[in-house]
């Protein structure tokens, strides 16, 4: 297994070279969040993987799979991501503009979901405000480190 401080590391590359398809869907995705205090973040290493977008508020995991994504090991990651509570929402990349809108419509629909279930189910304990996730207190520790 990596050590957490190089997947740290080569996600801050991945981040800085972002797919085409990765580029366009942070860039609206990172609007619509913004617009509801809900938290994105681009390419993220968690439980010994890199991510290419994680909810911390919510637990999800976004991934946009090109000719590089081996199905065997995808599935491995996803039963691991989903042993630590994550749940993965995986998409072949797009290839035309409703593609990709179907992509960002179906991740809307699910942090919609979720959003409205946590706050219905556990009302003290969810939270938009960024600053209130115990996630997102340890990302940031570990984007400042």
């Amino acid at each position: 297994m990596v050590p957490q401080n190089r997947l740290e590391e080569f996600a801050a590359h991945l981040e800085k070279n972002q797919t085409r398809h990765e580029r366009w869907l942070w860039k609206r995705m990172r609007r619509w969040c913004e617009q509801r205090d809900l938290l994105c973040h681009p390419q993220i290493a968690m439980h010994g993987y890199i991510v290419d977008f994680y909810f911390p508020q919510i637990n999800i995991a976004i991934e946009l799979d090109g000719r590089q994504h081996n199905i065997e090991k995808d599935a491995q990651r996803d039963a691991r991501l989903l042993e630590n509570g994550v749940r993965v929402l995986r998409f072949p990349n797009p290839r035309t503009n409703a593609e990709l809108n179907q992509v960002f419509f179906r991740i809307y629909a699910e942090a919609r979901y979720l959003i409205k279930r946590a706050i219905k189910y556990a009302p003290g304990r969810f939270s938009t405000n960024p600053q209130d996730s115990q996630r997102s207190q340890t990302y940031i520790q570990s984007k400042n480190r």
